[in-house]
C-alpha cells in the first residue's frame, strides 16, 4: 500500500473553554476523495486552515506534522548560567538560573536568520531536615521571528506538562511555571546511588504563535525520583485539568 500524501493523528484545537475537535485522525491516500460536512461552525473551515499550517494545533502528535528537513545549520549561541543548588538531582536547597540567545544563521526551511531567546530556572527552601518546596519556570520566544515549526519551542514530557505528550504544544514562544514539594524518604546503598525522594507539583504552561491565541495548560503530578549510579530516575503520573493523563519512567537529569 502506497504511503498516504496526507497523514496527521491526534488532532485537536481549543475554542474558547472548550475543545472545537480533538483526537481527529486523518489519513489521505493518492486516490482518496474527501467531502467535509457538518453544520455551520462545527470547525470545517478552521480544520482546513489547520491542515494548511495557517494555525496551530492545541494537541497533536507533532511527530506527524513535522515537515521533512534537510541541509545543515549555522549559529551563534550565547549562554549564562548561575547554579547555587545542593544538589544536581533533587536539591535541598539553592537557586539555579539560567539564560541563552541563539542566533541562527542558516537552517534548513529558513531564508532568513531567526533569533531565539530562553530562560529558565528553579529555586528550593527546606522546610526540615528532609522536606522542601520548590518553584521552577520557563520561558522562550523568538522575538519577532518566524522560525520553522522544527525550530519552535515545544511544551509535554516530565516537568514541562507532564500530563501531556512529551513536545505535544508547539509555538513562538512558551511559557512554564511550576511548584511543589519534595521530601526525602531513603537512601540507596553507596554503591547504587543516593537518595529516594516523593514528591508532588502542580504545573501550569503554553507554547503559542501569538499571544491572543495563548491556551494555559495545567495539570498535577506526583511520583518517586531515585539518584541512582546511571543518573535520576523518576517515576511520576500526571493528570490534566482537561483529563488528559500520562505515566512517565525517565532517567536523566530533572528539568531544573
Amino acid at each position: 500500500m502506497a504511503a498516504p500524501i496526507l497523514s496527521y493523528e491526534g488532532l485537536g484545537l481549543i475554542q474558547g473553554n472548550g475543545w472545537l475537535f480533538r483526537g481527529l485522525d486523518i489519513h489521505v491516500g493518492t486516490r482518496d476523495r474527501l467531502a467535509l460536512i457538518g453544520r455551520n461552525g462545527a470547525g470545517k473551515t478552521t480544520l482546513l486552515k489547520l491542515i494548511a499550517g495557517s494555525i496551530d494545533a492545541d494537541a497533536r502528535r507533532v511527530g506527524d506534522l513535522l515537515p521533512p528537513v534537510r541541509g545543515s545549520e549555522r549559529e551563534a549561541r550565547l549562554r549564562w548560567v548561575y547554579d547555587g543548588h545542593d544538589d544536581w538531582v533533587a536539591p535541598h536547597r539553592g537557586t539555579r538560573l539560567v539564560s541563552e540567545i541563539t542566533w541562527l544563521q542558516a537552517a534548513p526551511g529558513h531564508s532568513t536568520a531567526v533569533r531565539k531567546g530562553t530562560a529558565h530556572g528553579s529555586t528550593f527552601v527546606p522546610t526540615g531536615d528532609s522536606g522542601r518546596v520548590f518553584v521552577a519556570f520557563g520561558a522562550a520566544t523568538s522575538f519577532s521571528d518566524t522560525p520553522s515549526p522544527f525550530y519552535r519551542f515545544t511544551l509535554g514530557g516530565p516537568f514541562r506538562l507532564g500530563a501531556f505528550d512529551r513536545d505535544q504544544f508547539r509555538g513562538r514562544h512558551s511559557g512554564y511555571l511550576g511548584a511543589g514539594y519534595l521530601r526525602q524518604v531513603g537512601r540507596l546503598p553507596d554503591l547504587l546511588g543516593g537518595a529516594i525522594d516523593v514528591g508532588a507539583w502542580v504545573e501550569s504552561g503554553s507554547a503559542f504563535d501569538r499571544r491572543q491565541d495563548a491556551v494555559t495548560h495545567s495539570d498535577l503530578s506526583g511520583g518517586l525520583l531515585v539518584d541512582t549510579v546511571l543518573g535520576a530516575l523518576l517515576v511520576s503520573g500526571s493528570v490534566g485539568g482537561d483529563g488528559s493523563s500520562a505515566l512517565y519512567i525517565a532517567l536523566g537529569r530533572p528539568f531544573w
